[in-house]
């Protein structure tokens, strides 16, 4: 009732006036100061939480991982994706490491970012242990297997030409 009448009283300033000046709630019948920050401390949480929630399904996440990054890493969450996407492939179940590339050129990391690498070398042995059961592989082969799973113009033609940088 007293949020109907919060929106009656401001109209469209009512989201104005929870971020900004919450002690002009005052005005409506029964909120008293401390009431009137307890609502401004809640509407805050929740616009942080739509905030991270929109940040996330920009970069390219669906409504469900984006929920259950912002879950796991809560107020740090675009702070934590924007340094290495690919800790996702590591701390939330149902994201892995091709999801986490697909984030990378949102977020201008390069293609020859250490991290990148890195996940890619992890995503490459992980997929030859379970397709193959191998748990090792000799480093010219993971190389080999590693750079046709990072090079884009295969992705993008299917045909493998390795990239220069990549190589």
């Amino acid at each position: 009732m007293r949020a109907a009448e919060a929106v009656e009283r401001f109209g469209d300033r009512v989201f104005e006036v929870l971020r900004d000046s919450p002690e002009d709630l005052c005005v409506i019948k029964g909120l008293t100061p401390g009431r009137a920050r307890v609502i401004r401390e809640s509407f805050a949480q929740v616009a942080t939480i739509a905030d991270v929630d929109s940040w996330l399904r920009h970069i390219g996440l669906g409504k469900a991982d984006a929920r259950r990054v912002r879950e796991a890493y809560g107020h740090d969450a675009a702070r934590l994706v924007r340094e290495n996407p690919y800790r996702l492939a590591d701390d939330i179940h149902g994201i892995g490491f091709l999801t986490a590339d697909s984030l990378r050129i949102m977020l201008g990391i390069a293609p020859t970012a250490p991290f990148r690498l890195h996940a890619a070398l992890k995503y490459v042995l992980s997929l030859v242990a379970r397709s193959e059961g191998h748990v090792y592989l000799p480093l010219a082969e993971l190389a080999d297997r590693t750079v046709r799973q990072l090079d884009e113009r295969r992705a993008a033609t299917g045909k493998w030409e390795p990239n220069p940088e990549l190589v």
